[in-house]
């Protein structure tokens, strides 16, 4: 990664840093780069990652060096390279439930989301063909639309680029149109009966038979999960309920 720590080369470093009289070691870990990735030449790398790790931990304790607690595996780390047996794990993303992306990964694991979103309608309304709706005259009315504005934006986490998604309300998908808002988004309702204000959007989650993934929206806008649900704001409120 070439972030933080010492390189595996770098072993007279390590042996100056494991003297120091002051400092108490408890361990010794590293972060694969590329373990998201299941092409040839990124398996490669990660194994070549994980033998110069295991190689400078062998080198430490023949030196008599207590290496302490080992970890290498983030969420991926679990998930392609189960074999690896290590003190600990630092599940992330996986926590959530979910995927950085759609991926394809070599464990069986299911994984089970636990994180929705919604927000509340708070108007309906007529734009008339021709109108232009949200900032940037970027999306005009080609016919009489229903439109809803929802009470969620980019103030809130939800990326202003999002572009091509939908919401949920009443079971149904509501395509969003035109730009993100800081505090609110527009959708088109023209084919969903007896909305009004109060009903509940879900941007994240499942509504009756529809569902929208996490992964879904952060692909809609250019990004991964992890910074997708890592933005999320502390204006949104949170409501945590028990799986019975």
């Amino acid at each position: 990664m070439h972030r933080l720590g010492v390189e595996a080369t770098q072993l007279t470093e390590l042996k100056r840093i494991y003297r120091c009289h002051h400092l108490n070691i408890k361990g010794i870990y590293s972060h694969l780069s590329v373990s998201d990735n299941l092409a040839p030449d990124d398996i490669k790398a990660t194994n070549e990652q994980i033998a110069k790790y295991d190689q400078t931990i062998d080198w430490l304790q023949s030196h008599q060096f207590r290496t302490g607690r080992k970890h290498i595996q983030a969420s991926y780390g679990v998930l392609n390279y189960p074999h690896l047996q290590y003190d600990y794990v630092r599940t992330g993303i996986a926590l959530f439930g979910v995927l950085s992306t759609n991926d394809e990964v070599l464990s069986n694991v299911e994984l089970k989301p636990i994180l929705t979103i919604k927000a509340r309608v708070a108007m309906v309304k007529k734009v008339q063909p021709g109108e232009f709706v949200s900032y940037g005259r970027c999306y005009a009315a080609e016919q009489m639309l229903k439109t809803a504005v929802v009470t969620i934006g980019y103030a809130d986490g939800l990326p202003r680029n999002f572009k091509n998604g939908h919401v949920l309300i009443q079971a149904q998908k509501a395509p969003i149109i035109g730009r993100i808002c800081m505090d609110q988004l527009i959708v088109d309702v023209s084919n969903i009966a007896n909305i009004q204000a109060n009903d509940i959007a879900t941007i994240i989650g499942t509504d009756g038979a529809e569902e929208i993934t996490a992964e879904d929206v952060a692909e809609k806008c250019s990004t991964i999960t992890n910074e997708l649900l890592s933005r999320l704001g502390s204006r949104l409120e949170r409501v945590y309920k028990k799986e019975r």
